[in-house]
């Protein structure tokens, strides 16, 4: 019996044929044996290769001998892959050379066969993740030969940060040295490895905050709290100098783990009150808010977009963007407000415990898992792109060059959009911080654009759909479930109707028969192009049509926080200000609301339960 994800891929090559008017009998042959010889690594390593080497193609207007190495060539052609030869050679000539009519639905559909499992969450095996670890010394290794102080573009970075932050961070400054920072515990997890209502009851503070987030106004919600924690000897310091992360590796691709570093508690508490403030006075600048994004990546997408068609900008992507950011460099962003260079590094952990039980120090700022991550590099990485830019078009660092240039930059996280003539110079000063650009993710030339999760050519959307899981075996797998059958919708809206059918059977097999649902039904179900809904009673209570189906629900469990510890939860999750009128208290509350004071989310712990509910 053929394996779920090789009916899969098979109904999807069908899908592609058909949209191409291509035969892909030998293509389906050719992935049977080589996923029975090479097993899920051929869907998830090798594939995704093959589509790293045809987007490199696409942005060289040619397929070189260096590509599709881990393929037969045609004879005919001896640059053209045998596998998927039919579908490429809609997109290229026999001479490798891009043709001028190249088939956009060609290029979407070896993009959506060989991308698929790209992102299929899967534990790599212990040598994959030995590496891992290796990569990660080894990058402090790298950063320890960078020096910010000798830095060439040291002085330029200097008075750029000056123009476009200056005002900002004076700001957040004042706020900061008047106590007006409300901190926050943040979704994820701790390095004490305690979650929910548990972390209001952790009484742990660190030496290194007492300056500027002093315990006795971020622990706690009044005088009589703290009196009464010290009473009972309830509050205890950690020595902040020898804190560490919990580095851990967690799935991403069966290729390599994403690499997260799990904060102290109280480093990630206080680290959220920063982030807040700097997202808001950043996206509420006239000028910086206008390239500099932390909520929304459209702006990154539309861009993405338009210059695949006219080529005007061109998409960067960093390899390893958060651990490669030293922390000397993410000083000098902040140092003209030194107050607030302090406090955001004295909520800054500064060693590391590895899966292999070391420690090591941190010369990097922070990697992901820090909520100060994410702001923080893209401040610097769109420093440098300004930089890079005003460099590139011969102008000096002055404010007026620096506005002229804003417009013409966008920066979200790691992903970059530029000007695409300036590229070279961006790609140098970048580099010259011992940061890595990631090339075969970088589009410049050709009409092929990437960035935050729009992948675009000639103006055509030609993302891939991404199966991100393991198929379920029963309803108990509720996770996988779910992003099956969003999965099999997206397909199926996206024209792959051979592989949203297989799907949708393989998820019937499981549950029985599934309802046609509308896309803000809450309910689990197919969705029409024709808006077809299933409906089986009318209840008369709430006046609305109704289907019986599976509902995605997360367990709680009793976690009743009292005292003190419900108050200070009151105040950080209902109020702007902890300082607000007490009478804001006694302002009532719904169930849901007092539910997140009496009950928690168990992790991990989603579950389906059929029930009456609107398909629409």
């Amino acid at each position: 019996m053929k394996s779920t994800e090789l009916l899969l891929i098979t109904a999807m090559l069908t899908d592609v044929g058909i949209a191409t008017h291509t035969s892909i009998v030998r293509d389906v042959t050719t992935v049977t044996s080589r996923f029975e010889h090479e097993g899920l690594s051929f869907l998830t390593i090798t594939l995704p290769t093959f589509a790293k080497d045809f987007e490199r193609s696409l942005e060289q207007g040619r397929i070189t001998s260096n590509e599709f190495r881990s393929f037969s060539k045609l004879r005919s052609s001896r640059l053209i892959p045998r596998f998927l030869s039919g579908i490429v050679s809609n997109v290229f000539d026999r001479d490798g050379v891009l043709r001028t009519d190249a088939s956009v639905e060609s290029i979407d559909g070896v993009r959506q066969i060989c991308l698929a499992y790209n992102k299929l969450k899967q534990e790599c095996t212990n040598e994959r993740q030995a590496q891992a670890i290796r990569s990660f010394r080894k990058c402090e290794d790298d950063l320890r030969s960078f020096r910010p102080k000798s830095w060439t573009y040291g002085r330029s970075f200097d008075l750029i940060v000056r123009m476009c932050f200056g005002e900002l961070f004076s700001k957040l400054e004042c706020k900061l040295l008047r106590g007006d920072l409300t901190p926050k515990h943040g979704p994820g997890a701790v390095m004490e490895r305690i979650h929910s209502n548990d972390k209001y009851r952790r009484k742990v503070w660190s030496d290194r905050l007492e300056r500027y987030f002093p315990a006795d106004t971020h622990l706690f919600c009044n005088a009589e709290d703290l009196l009464s924690a010290t009473g009972k000897r309830e509050l205890s310091y950690s020595k902040g100098n020898s804190d560490a992360v919990r580095v851990i590796f967690v799935p991403k691709t069966q290729k390599s783990p994403r690499v997260i570093a799990i904060e102290p508690l109280y480093n990630q508490y206080t680290q959220q009150s920063l982030l807040k403030e700097i997202v808001e006075v950043i996206e509420a600048d006239p000028h910086v808010g206008r390239s500099i994004f932390f909520t929304n990546s459209e702006h990154n997408g539309r861009l993405a977009r338009q210059s695949s068609i006219d080529r005007r900008y061109a998409t960067l992507d960093l390899s390893e963007a958060s651990d490669r950011v030293h922390a000397g460099l993410a000083y000098n962003l902040f140092r003209h407000s030194p107050e607030l260079a302090r406090a955001i590094f004295s909520c800054r952990t500064k060693y590391a415990s590895l899966p292999d039980g070391s420690k090591i120090p941190l010369i990097k700022f922070a990697s992901m898992g820090s909520a100060l991550c994410f702001p923080v590099e893209a401040m610097v990485f769109f420093t440098m792109c300004v930089l890079g830019v005003l460099e590139a078009r011969k102008l000096t660092v002055t404010r007026k060059n620096v506005r002229l240039t804003l417009p013409h930059i966008s920066v979200f996280g790691d992903d970059l959009v530029v000007p695409s003539d300036t590229v070279s110079h961006v790609i140098r000063i970048i580099e010259s911080a011992g940061l890595k650009v990631n090339l075969r993710k970088t589009f410049v030339l050709g009409n092929f654009r990437e960035s935050c999760g729009v992948d675009a050519y000639k103006g055509y959307n030609v993302t891939p759909i991404y199966i991100r899981t393991m198929f379920p075996r029963s309803m108990k797998d509720a996770k996988k479930f779910v992003s099956a059958l969003a999965s099999a919708n997206l397909l199926y809206k996206k024209g792959y109707w051979h592989t949203a059918r297989q799907m949708r059977s393989l998820l019937e097999a499981i549950s029985g028969p599934l309802p046609h649902v509308g896309d803000n039904s809450p309910l689990l179900g197919h969705t029409s192009l024709m808006g077809s809904t299933t409906i089986e009673r009318w209840n008369k209570t709430l006046h609305r049509f109704e289907t019986r189906g599976y509902q995605a629900k997360v367990a709680k469990t009793d976690d009743k926080l009292e005292s003190y510890d419900r108050l200070l939860k009151f105040f950080l999750t209902r109020v702007n200000n902890p300082l607000d009128e007490v009478s804001s208290v006694q302002q009532d509350l719904n169930p849901s609301e007092q539910d997140g004071f009496n009950r928690s989310t168990v992790r991990s712990s989603l579950y389906l339960k059929r029930r009456w509910n609107t398909p629409v």
